[in-house]
């Protein structure tokens, strides 16, 4: 199983870039090597941090729906090609309070704040295709949630 955390952020949110990229790579190497089936191979999860500023909402990026491509080629920064497959993606963002929280807390209570946005946003698999048979949709959210509240509880 692959797995990454793709930020989009405003500069307030910028200083938590770190966190959210060791968030990323525990998940990730905690998953790794777990089978939850063919049928999804990797979850990338967009997470947006940006303050919405009143007057401005139409201005602040929203959610995009949950997704699943088979199949997709992907752009890479040098300049060449990668094939994604079994590819399922979808958005979380902060509501204003939390956004407030996570950029003025201390580091362990903005991982506390992250995770748990994390683990929130879990029900967004049950969005997975039917066609796609071959996922353990509850194994992949267990195993996550365990993978993370391991990671608060280390810090």
């Amino acid at each position: 199983m692959d797995f990454g955390i793709a930020i989009e952020t405003d500069v307030e949110g910028f200083r938590r870039t770190p966190l959210v990229q060791r968030v990323s790579d525990s998940l990730r190497d905690c998953l790794r090597d777990k089978k939850f089936g063919s049928g999804v191979e990797r979850v990338i999860v967009g997470f947006i941090c940006q303050r919405i500023v009143p007057g401005f909402e139409s201005f602040a990026k929203r959610e995009r729906e949950p997704k699943f491509k088979a199949r997709q080629v992907v752009e890479l920064i040098d300049g060449g090609n990668k094939e994604l497959t079994n590819t399922f993606s979808y958005d979380v963002k902060l509501n204003p309070m939390q956004y407030e929280q996570f950029v003025t807390a201390s580091e362990s209570e903005a991982l506390r704040l992250f995770a748990d946005v994390l683990i929130g946003s879990l029900t967004k698999l049950d969005a997975i295709p039917a066609e796609v048979e071959d996922f353990d949709v509850e194994g992949f959210k267990s195993a996550s949630i365990a993978c993370l509240r391991e990671l608060v509880a280390s810090r």
